[in-house]
């Protein structure tokens, strides 16, 4: 239990190698002892540091064995609790089929043990990776679950989660009208409730989408808006001096539509992502970047996916302004 809590706190203070080594010698100390249920409580701890350390497979069977210990103690809640984390490992890893499993044992447990606040943020995360899946229809299905228990409940900072999570999920299909309508639910509860983590991640999601709708004075007043509610909150920020700055491009005009392929794909540091794509009719390669493709879609994308692509003329050069995964 002593190395347990030295564990934590050497992972609040950012020593997560010695935080690993320190729970691992918890763990072995608690199976010489017999101590099952210190067993539990190291492997949760350990497996989080793992994950931290982006030893995923690592923390996938750690935290898969905390999970089995907890079922056989009888643990329920706390099965749950630790599937939810392993699902969130195994996404990570590309594992999505098996997240989605997991996931759906856990929102059983939560229904079992009568717990809809746990059961309601398992369908939003299984809504998540159902699209990741490209499974629209099921993950449709898992958030409108989520929001019907968060009205229920009257959970007005779960229900401003699953709508924004709804939200971010239709952008990733280009479903931008009903994607509009999901955040801006989101956003009006995070405002309502002056949630500023909630803020940051809706907010420039939904003014993403609004310029894609041509509501570019929306866009500023959202912007506005939430920075009234959180004036220092970085993200925000950022977002206003990246909308100030794209005010000064040279406008475009509207070219053509293209169907090509993902060529690369780069993550430079501290600075957007950007891309290229190569049209199937042979021209010139094309470049996009986040800010002008919404993040969330952006992630979405791999080398090699095909992809139909709105393209403008600029004096940069030729700029994707759309990009629509084909799903073959």
């Amino acid at each position: 239990m002593v190395l347990n809590s030295l564990g934590g706190v050497l992972q609040r203070l950012g020593r997560l190698n010695e935080a690993a080594n320190t729970l691992q010698r918890g763990r072995d100390l608690s199976v010489a002892l017999g101590d099952v249920r210190g067993q539990a409580m190291i492997l949760t701890t350990l497996g989080g540091v793992l994950r931290r350390l982006e030893r995923l497979e690592e923390a996938s069977d750690v935290l898969k064995q905390a999970a089995l210990i907890e079922e056989q103690l009888g643990n329920a809640r706390g099965q749950a609790m630790v599937l939810t984390t392993v699902s969130s490992v195994l996404q990570r890893l590309g594992h999505l089929k098996e997240a989605v499993d997991v996931l759906k044992q856990a929102a059983l447990i939560e229904e079992q043990l009568g717990n809809m606040r746990g059961q309601a943020l398992v369908f939003t995360r299984l809504g998540v990776v159902l699209q990741r899946l490209r499974e629209a229809d099921a993950s449709d299905e898992a958030f409108w679950a989520s929001i019907a228990i968060g009205e229920r409940l009257h959970d007005y900072a779960h229900l401003a989660l699953a709508r924004t999570e709804f939200g971010k999920s239709l952008v990733s299909r280009g479903d931008w009208n009903a994607a509009v309508e999901q955040l801006r639910i989101g956003f009006e509860l995070d405002l309502q409730s002056r949630n500023e983590r909630g803020l940051g991640i809706v907010t420039p999601v939904l003014v993403n989408v609004l310029r894609r709708l041509n509501e570019d004075s929306e866009a500023n007043n959202v912007i506005n808006r939430a920075l009234k509610a959180a004036p220092h909150r970085a993200s925000l920020l950022h977002l206003r001096e990246r909308n100030e700055a794209d005010s000064l491009e040279p406008t475009c005009t509207k070219g053509t539509s293209v169907i090509g392929r993902i060529k690369r794909l780069l993550a430079p540091l501290g600075k957007p992502r950007f891309g290229f794509l190569t049209p199937e009719d042979g021209s010139s390669d094309v470049y996009f970047r986040e800010g002008t493709i919404p993040t969330e879609l952006f992630s979405q994308l791999s080398v090699g996916d095909r992809v139909s692509a709105d393209v403008t003329s600029t004096q940069r050069g030729v700029q994707a302004f759309h990009i629509r995964l084909i799903v073959i």
